[in-house]
């Protein structure tokens, strides 16, 4: 449970971009995967997702990717960050692990965790002027489920998805799913929550990483953590930062053409 010695501060969702997650992709072409750095992000290394931030106030205050119910990735070093106000002490422990940051001139906090074998539960807790205590948080694998209509598409809506769905309950199975938010920002954050694998949650889930994150816990026998970032029929381009894009001249024409589009794009007729 989610606790607070102070009122918590509410932020639109944001995801910060220097963390590197492991990711297995499904597009209507192809799918792939990448090894996995750091826990959570380039889980929106997308121009797709989210609301800006609104600070309302500086109390200490994390991403949704952290909270209760949260999976880290085992065997591996991970960063755990968020925002307090600037210079504010800032001390994260877990596991007998305790470490300490002070937030910087905007804010921004961030430390690394030692790497955790497979396991809990565990508290993570969160303190400076307030304090944050997530708990049920496992380690275990960590996988982003993302790509196109191919993972997008849901369990109720594949093969014999209402039993598949009836037989989703497993507590070590985690699920949060990003929500499909179009911006050209950067975003750091999501309105998004983790939740163990239940029939209810498990019928809107990505057929396609459901039935991945299943395989892998039969096989591995550890946690499973699944992130749904899937969007149908969204372009490549899409999931790529502009100002890269406009970086590389080989790009010049897509970029074109997007600005033209938008230009003359005419939403009444479309709908």
């Amino acid at each position: 449970m989610r606790k607070s010695l102070a009122k918590a501060s509410r932020y639109s969702l944001r995801i910060d971009p220097s963390q590197v997650l492991r990711s297995f992709s499904h597009s209507d072409t192809a799918y792939y995967h990448k090894p996995m750095n750091t826990l959570i992000t380039r889980l929106l290394f997308t121009a797709t997702i989210l609301f800006s931030p609104i600070v309302t106030q500086a109390d200490v205050a994390t991403p949704s990717i952290f909270g209760d119910h949260t999976v880290l990735q085992r065997d591996q070093a991970n960063p755990v960050w968020g925002w307090a106000d600037p210079g504010e002490q800032v001390t994260v422990s877990i596991a007998g692990q305790q470490h300490k940051a002070k937030a910087n001139r905007q804010g921004d906090w961030r430390v690394t965790l030692k790497p955790l074998p497979a396991g809990g539960p565990h508290r993570l807790t969160i303190k400076g002027k307030n304090t944050l205590e997530y708990d049920d948080v496992l380690v275990g694998e960590v996988w982003i489920c993302s790509g196109q209509s191919n993972m997008q598409w849901s369990v109720s809506q594949s093969y014999d998805g209402d039993l598949v769905a009836l037989n989703g309950k497993d507590s070590q199975l985690r699920l949060i799913t990003v929500p499909q938010v179009g911006t050209q920002e950067m975003q750091r954050d999501f309105e998004g929550e983790w939740a163990h694998a239940s029939p209810d949650i498990v019928t809107n889930f990505s057929a396609v990483g459901y039935r991945f994150g299943l395989q892998l816990r039969q096989a591995l026998g550890v946690p499973v953590g699944l992130i749904d970032n899937a969007w149908g029929g969204s372009a490549a381009e899409a999931w790529v930062r502009r100002d890269v894009l406009e970086s590389d001249r080989n790009y010049r024409g897509l970029i074109e053409y997007w600005e033209e589009t938008e230009r003359t794009y005419d939403h009444a007729a479309e709908v």
